[in-house]
């Protein structure tokens, strides 16, 4: 009997078409690009560069953000207008550099955060 419930839940686990790997691939897994405990957002762009450091502008971007499966806001092609770095625990986050697209309707997995990721930058002041 022991022998058997494991093979019982492996054939329905087959079944159903679920797999391990899907389920690690799915909306319960959350990331996200901003940790909780970032402090500033410095966005980088030929026209200089310009720093957000108020945290309820941090806590709406990390409220927008959605995980979408595997993919992150940045996997999308396009000119990029401006990079993204994160300060976080009073250091530089390690994370790779967010993108904000020139064109304003770039296809996004995330298309809210990605809208308001732009609006900060382009109302960012400049350092």
């Amino acid at each position: 009997m022991k022998r058997i419930i494991p093979l019982l839940l492996t054939l329905l686990l087959l079944l159903s078409g679920c797999s391990l790997q899907e389920e690690l691939l799915t909306e319960k897994r959350h990331i996200n690009p901003i940790p909780a405990d970032a402090t500033a957002l410095v966005f980088t762009s030929a026209g200089g560069t310009r720093t957000v450091s108020d945290p309820e502008v941090i806590s709406a971007l990390r409220a927008s953000y959605r995980w979408t499966n595997y993919h992150l806001h940045c996997c999308l092609e396009g000119e990029v207008a401006a990079r993204m770095t994160i300060i976080a625990g009073g250091s530089l986050h390690p994370a790779e550099p967010g993108k904000v697209y020139a064109d304003p309707d770039v296809p996004s997995y995330n298309p809210a955060f990605r809208r308001l990721l732009r609006s900060v930058w382009e109302s960012a002041p400049a350092d």
